[in-house]
């Protein structure tokens, strides 16, 4: 018979049997289910089945109808003890009836539900059932119970149907009407049944619904599900008692009594001797005959039945082959369709997965040791998370209705997208598993961390990710071609197997008892142990402040924490005194902190007036000289008018002329705008105008007209009796010392202005702490780093050696003018000091050198610096970072010639810098964050350009009235204070997905044997992906090498930071400031087709 359940708490459905008035009622399935628990709803499908028995159903169906119940309740007692420990929940906030979603579960969390199910019925289930058709504790114990049976699923309330189709019933119906009324008995039985039952479920329905409006005493759901739980248990208890009376009054009424049975008994035997006594009053002769007859009928009747017999033997031989042949091809029908759906259910995978993953980016996770370097040994750490914590955390993730892994993986993702500086990050989880799976398969997690979410609205997200990651199982991710898809791994259960090659870091996650114990298994070769543990005590804090604070967005989460906060504010360095700097200390002594740079040189020369200050070829100058010839010049200057904060452009030929009309403005009290050599005269005019410079020092009176200048010759004043003495204006700190142009974003150089108070910082940085030491000048005019050049050696007493324009890119000229004037000081860009070093095959070569100063590019120690930094040990290597806008140098390292990958030091005196996020947040120790310079360092500004100077000069958060220059920069706190160096926040390169830094590329290349020198660019290829170049100086031209070069860089890098072609050039091509020209790299042939 057909059967509709009505929707709705004790909704029953009618049915009829043809021809029969009485209305037979079955229990709805949602009445009981809201009605019973798990035993008295299984304790109904089996009384159910005794009457289904009675009702038509015959001993088989019965039988089965009791194997189906015991199945549904054993798997209805798996399915809510396990879904109340998965979810965290009191065993009496799980019913039967609540859907999962109500519950807070998810994919995830039921996983191990449905694995354990499947494990112990025998049955396979999916995850995105429990939130489809099988949404409900009782719904999934029904297919449980029903699920590989040969009667196919089947809902174990159907059993209080009477029969099975509309058919059978009628046909039912007719026999039990021809043979006994007792089954209409039973049926009248059944229907009272059904009746009383529908009847009291409604008033529980009601009973559940008034006491969820009843003004109860205390607060809480706790509360209201105890009141109404006892309301509802009072009604089953009518229900049960009900069910029981009518099932066994059911029994009575359809089995027969002695007195019948012996009365049936007599009624037979007396038939029986009736017809015996009969047969023996027959007359022998008719007996004969009647025998005679009888033998000949039988035999005919023999061989009729024999025919019969092989007529019906021979269809039922035709019957099962067609069977057979039907079934066969039934069978292959199917198995066909299932290959076919196989096949559309991988391709819409691998579609999702395609769609998911595009544009992707791995976690990439700042290491403490280049990765070509590491060794392949592993490491473990654990951290516990105590039990209030956890209780906390199931709490948290109840009231959002999501599952704690959820809140897990949300906070893992939230620490490690900020260590790393993305927000949207890839990760592996391996709690991700199909249905059926023997082991557990990790799939990709992607992350979409941005817009600031709270740490609740983050673990939605990565619900529905995971949902539909989980969903999308069967794909091959291998095609994807995108390798690795996750360097970092999330697990929910411990173990103990090997870490895979793949993977840098292993994050295990187990609930016990006491709390939960997190566990991480890391590259030791990569990572320190300190940075392994401050990532899991950033667990535990995002986990702590979003419980305590639930709507704290995920930065703020990740703000450091107390240990953190401690060593940052002795690493970030502290800024000088807050007393303002103005013109009414002008007059300031040398020795106090407001001199010029200027200054500083003419306290020397009062200390050591004859010692040599400037030499250039055979020429020398002393520093008593040097100041006369300056101070002649500066009386021209004001001469002229020239006030202090006023700019004077210079244009000297390299030499000791430069060095003179720099001091002479200085000395006027206007700062310097430098005319670089390098660059052609379109930009100084520009640069003139710009800047509104008022006169020329030089020697090139054309120029001075072109350029619409004053011209102050250099020679001027010789005879000048006021040159004894400087004249008598004195530059206050914040006065503006020089005037350096850099590149501008729009096309157009930015004028910097750079007040004496930094360089001057920086001066005094140097007296106290290195030797006076000879100097080569060596630096372009235009770069800034002539004015460490020039101070740090006119300031100690130590000389200058000054060489020509052409002289600067000839290395054997340089080589030979350090050993000619036994030069003791270095200061060159890496670049052309890789080159430089290169040169010399024999060493030792410059035996009086004792510092060596790089800047300006980030440092790799090729095998030129460790061969002759071992070749001179008394020579010190220098590793120096700062911005222009920062005054020349804010960080000095000296290097370990041991050291994988130099850092750029620890601020200098007087300065800070602080790692700061998009919104000025700091980061955590060990965090990537961009460079902030701040304290007497700090430039004044862009000239004339305010929108530009408010964007990159900032105030300083932790610091009232301080100002930050926003370097873009990006850095990272190593933990022994020392910071990282990791290229610019605009510089990213994506490569197949893949975050890449070319200079880990370069690392690796610059190290192998036969590279002298290597640079490693980012291209386009003709199909427009991106790619990288290599170019190397090499020091044979072999062909055979380069293809040596990239067999040993697919060994030593991941495929996608091999360069796409290796360039050999004879030496890498430098612009105007000593830096690599990138512009001037020769491009691929291949490129040009």
């Amino acid at each position: 018979m057909h059967v509709e359940a009505a929707e709705g708490a004790g909704a029953s459905a009618t049915a009829r049997v043809p021809g029969e008035d009485e209305a037979v009622e079955r229990v709805g399935v949602s009445g009981i289910a809201r009605v019973l628990g798990a035993d008295e709803a299984a304790a109904a499908v089996g009384d159910a089945a005794q009457a289904g028995s009675v009702a038509g159903v015959d001993g088989a169906q019965a039988s089965s109808a009791a194997g189906v119940a015991e199945r549904y309740r054993d798997s209805l007692a798996v399915v809510l003890d396990l879904t109340g420990e998965q979810l965290g929940l009191d065993p009496y906030d799980v019913t039967v009836d609540h859907t999962f979603a109500e519950l807070g579960a998810d994919s995830l969390s039921m996983l191990r539900v449905v694995e354990e199910v499947g494990q112990r019925f025998g049955v396979e289930l999916a995850v995105s059932e429990l939130f489809d058709e099988l949404d409900t504790p009782h719904k999934l114990a029904s297919a449980v119970a029903s699920r590989n049976l040969p009667e196919g699923e089947i809902d174990p309330f159907d059993l209080l149907a009477p029969a099975d189709s509309p058919d059978q019933a009628e046909a039912s119906y007719r026999a039990a009407v021809a043979e006994s009324v007792v089954v209409k008995d039973s049926r009248t039985a059944l229907a009272v049944l059904g009746s009383g039952l529908a009847e009291l479920a409604a008033k529980v329905s009601a009973a559940a619904a008034a006491t969820s409006e009843a003004d109860l005493p205390g607060s809480g759901m706790a509360a209201l599900m105890s009141q109404q739980l006892r309301v509802a248990g009072q009604l089953v208890d009518g229900v049960t008692k009900l069910m029981h009376e009518q099932l066994a009054l059911l029994n009575e009424t359809t089995q027969p009594s002695p007195s019948q049975t012996t009365a049936a008994e007599s009624t037979t035997a007396g038939r029986q001797a009736s017809a015996k006594g009969a047969a023996t009053e027959k007359d022998a002769e008719a007996e004969a005959a009647r025998d005679g007859a009888a033998e000949a009928e039988a035999a005919r009747g023999a061989a009729e039945k024999d025919s019969a017999a092989k007529k019906a033997e021979a269809a039922r031989s035709a019957a099962r082959d067609s069977a057979a042949k039907a079934e066969a091809a039934r069978d292959a029908a199917e198995a066909e369709a299932a290959r076919g759906a196989a096949k559309a259910k991988q391709a819409a995978d691998l579609k999702f997965w395609h769609g998911v993953l595009a544009g992707v980016q791995p976690l990439v996770l700042p290491s403490d040791r280049p990765r070509p370097a590491a060794s392949a040994d592993v490491a473990t750490v654990e951290l516990g998370l105590d039990a209030s914590l956890g209780d906390a955390i199931f709490a948290f993730s109840r009231d959002r209705r999501v599952s704690p892994l959820m809140t897990m993986l949300a906070a893992v993702g939230t620490v490690l997208g900020r260590f790393a500086a993305q927000d949207d990050i890839t990760i592996g989880t391996a709690a991700l598993r199909g249905a059926g799976a023997q082991e557990s398969r990790a799939l990709p997690l992607r992350m979409d961390l941005s817009g600031e979410p709270d740490l609740g609205d983050l673990a939605q997200r990565v619900r529905e990710i995971t949902i539909a990651a989980f969903d999308h199982a069967t794909a091959d991710l291998a095609v994807l071609e995108q390798d690795p898809l996750f360097q970092v791994l999330v697990e929910f259960e411990p173990g103990d197997d090997d870490l895979a090659p793949e993977l840098d870091l292993r994050l295990r996650l187990a609930h016990h008892a006491g709390g939960i114990r997190c566990t991480a298994d890391y590259r030791s070769g990569l990572f320190d142990q300190a940075t392994i543990e401050r990532l899991l005590h950033y667990l535990e804090a995002v986990l702590r402040r979003a419980i305590t604070e639930p709507r704290l967005s995920l930065p703020e989460l990740m703000l450091p924490i107390e240990p953190d906060r401690k060593l940052l504010a002795e690493f970030e360095g502290e800024p000088p005194p807050a007393e303002p700097f103005g013109r009414l200390r002008r007059n300031a002594v040398v020795a106090g902190e407001l001199s010029g740079l200027h200054t500083l040189f003419e306290q020397q020369v009062a200390r050591t007036p004859d010692a040599i200050a400037v030499i250039q070829g055979d020429r020398e100058l002393t520093y008593a000289e040097l100041n006369r010839r300056s101070n002649a010049v500066a009386w021209q200057l004001v001469d002229l008018g020239i006030k202090p904060g006023q700019l004077v452009a210079v244009r000297v030929a390299r030499g000791a002329e430069l060095v003179v009309a720099v001091l002479a403005v200085l000395k006027s009290g206007a700062a310097y705008l430098p005319l670089d050599p390098g660059v052609p005269e379109s930009r100084w005019s520009f640069m003139i105008n710009d800047s509104g410079a008022v006169a020329l020092v030089g020697d090139d009176a054309a120029l001075a007209d072109r350029l619409g200048l004053r011209l102050v010759p250099v020679a001027a004043g010789d005879a000048d009796l006021r040159a004894k003495q400087a004249p008598p204006v004195r530059a206050a700190a914040d006065d503006v010392a020089y005037c350096i142009y850099t590149s501008g974003s729009t096309g157009n150089p930015k004028g910097v202005a750079v007040p004496h108070r930094g360089p001057v910082n920086l001066v005094r940085q140097y007296l106290r702490t290195r030797r006076s030491l000879r100097t080569l000048q060596w630096t372009s005019f235009g770069f800034d780093v002539h004015v460490q050049e020039l101070f740090t050696a006119l300031a100690s007493g130590a000389a200058l050696v000054v060489i020509g324009e052409d002289d600067r890119y000839d290395p054997d000229e340089v080589v030979a003018a350090l050993t000619k004037y036994e030069v003791e000081r270095l200061f060159m860009t890496f670049t052309p000091l890789t080159a430089l070093l290169a040169t010399m095959p024999e060493m030792p070569k410059l035996p009086a050198l004792r510092e060596i100063v790089a800047g300006g590019e980030a440092m790799v120690l090729t095998h030129g610096i460790k061969d002759f930094l071992a070749a001179h040990p008394e020579c010190l290597l220098y590793n120096e970072y700062g911005p222009t806008e920062a005054s020349v140098v804010t960080t000095i390292h000296q290097v370990d010639p041991a050291e994988d990958r130099p850092s750029i030091g620890r601020p200098i005196d007087g300065v800070v810098v602080r790692l700061l996020d998009e919104a000025l947040r700091a980061v955590p120790v060990g965090a990537i964050g961009e460079i902030h310079l701040g304290g007497a360092a700090v430039a004044q500004g862009y000239l004339g350009r305010p929108d530009e100077t408010e964007a990159a000069f900032v105030n300083d958060p932790a610091h009232p009235g301080g100002r930050l220059y926003r370097s873009r920069d990006l850095g990272r706190w190593r933990a022994d204070g020392t910071l990282d160096y990791l290229g610019r926040v605009d510089d990213q390169v994506k490569i197949r997905g893949h975050r890449v830094e070319p200079g880990e590329t370069e690392y690796v290349l610059a190290d192998l044997a036969g590279v002298v020198d290597a640079v490693v660019v980012a291209n386009t290829d003709p199909a427009g992906d991106t790619c990288l170049i290599g170019y190397v100086v090499l020091e044979d031209d072999d062909p055979a090498v380069l293809a040596r070069l990239l067999l040993e860089l697919t060994k030593e890098l991941p495929i996608y930071l091999v360069p796409a072609d290796l360039i050999p050039i004879e030496d890498l091509p430098l612009d105007a400031s000593g830096k690599l020209d990138r512009a001037r790299l020769p491009e691929p042939e291949w490129l040009k087709d």
